[in-house]
């Protein structure tokens, strides 16, 4: 799977692994993790945006992952 839901301490947790950079949202319910989660993931995909032309190969094709993540989770 992209992303993995757990439960603790009265919390969900979302999380997701991105070429070795763990990304995790959480809430009260599965779905507030799961937003709290594409939040997260969104804002480090703008950060890459906003530098995109000095990024490296390796950092490149992370954000073309990231952004099919991000598609497949929010599905658009």
């Amino acid at each position: 799977g992209v992303m993995w839901l757990r439960h603790v301490r009265r919390l969900w947790i979302a999380t997701t692994w991105l070429e070795g950079v763990a990304e995790y949202g959480y809430g009260d319910t599965q779905q507030e993790a799961i937003s709290d989660l594409v939040i997260s993931l969104g804002e480090y995909r703008e950060s890459l945006e906003k530098r995109e032309e000095e990024l490296g190969d390796s950092v490149r094709n992370e954000l073309a992952i990231l952004r099919k993540l991000i598609e497949r989770l929010t599905g658009t």
